[in-house]
C-alpha cells in the first residue's frame, strides 16, 4: 500500500513539474495518444486552480506581514523617543519585511512568476 502511494505520488510530481515548464497552448497542443481532451482540461483546470491557492496563501501572508510592519514601526517610534536613539537591527528587520511584503504582492497580482519565501529565499 505504502509503495502503492510512493508511486502515485512520484507520478503526481511528475506529471506538476511538466506542467509547470509548459505553456496552456502547449497543453492543449500535444498529440491526442498521450492525453486525451478530457485529461489536458483537468490539467489546465488543476493548474489554474494551484496558482489561485497560492495567490491567496501570498495575499494572507502579506496581509500578516503588513502588521508586523505596523507594529514594528510603533515599536521603533517608541524606542526613538524613550531611548533618543535607534535599534538598527529593528530597522535592518522592518527593511526586509517590506519587501518581503511587496514581493509577496508582486507575486499575487502576477507581476512577478518567481514565488516568494519559503519557495526563494527571504529578502536580503
Amino acid at each position: 500500500m505504502n509503495e502503492d502511494n510512493k508511486d502515485i505520488n512520484e507520478e503526481f510530481e511528475r506529471a506538476d513539474s511538466a506542467l509547470n515548464n509548459q505553456s496552456d497552448e502547449d497543453i492543449v497542443s500535444q498529440p491526442s495518444e498521450v492525453k486525451s481532451k478530457d485529461d489536458q482540461i483537468a490539467l489546465k483546470v488543476f493548474k489554474y486552480f494551484k496558482e489561485f491557492i497560492f495567490c491567496v496563501a501570498f495575499l494572507v501572508l502579506a496581509w500578516m506581514s503588513f502588521w508586523v510592519v505596523v507594529v514594528l514601526s510603533v515599536l521603533s517610534f517608541i524606542v526613538r523617543v524613550v531611548d533618543s536613539g535607534q535599534l538598527s537591527e529593528l530597522n535592518e528587520f522592518s527593511r526586509r519585511l517590506s519587501l518581503y511584503l511587496k514581493e509577496c504582492l508582486l507575486f499575487s497580482t502576477g507581476n512577478n512568476d518567481q514565488k516568494p519565501f519559503p519557495f526563494d529565499k527571504f529578502p536580503d
